[in-house]
């Protein structure tokens, strides 16, 4: 597997909570974002700054299944990003 930025975002009801690891799996920041535009543009900023950083691709991980309004797949796509679904146990 190539080295990438993981993204993973734990979706709430109003806010949702975003972890970034490097490659190594560190964590290089985690933070709270609203289920807004404003939230929104504040996570695309934090991912951009890492990405332009590390110059690495980016994934992002979010729940696949019964997310409280999850941001859609095509969303990130828009910003170069790959998205994986996953399912909680």
């Amino acid at each position: 597997m190539d080295p990438q930025i993981c993204v993973g975002i734990d979706v709430g009801c109003k806010a949702h909570r975003v972890g970034i690891a490097d490659p190594r799996g560190s964590i290089l920041e985690e933070f709270n974002i609203s289920h807004t535009n404003a939230g929104f543009q504040d996570f695309f900023r934090q991912i951009h700054h890492h990405k332009q950083e590390l110059d690495l691709p980016v994934v992002v991980a979010t729940e696949g299944f019964n997310g409280y309004a999850r941001p859609e797949p095509v969303f990130f796509g828009r910003k170069q990003l790959h998205p994986v679904l996953w399912q909680r146990a």
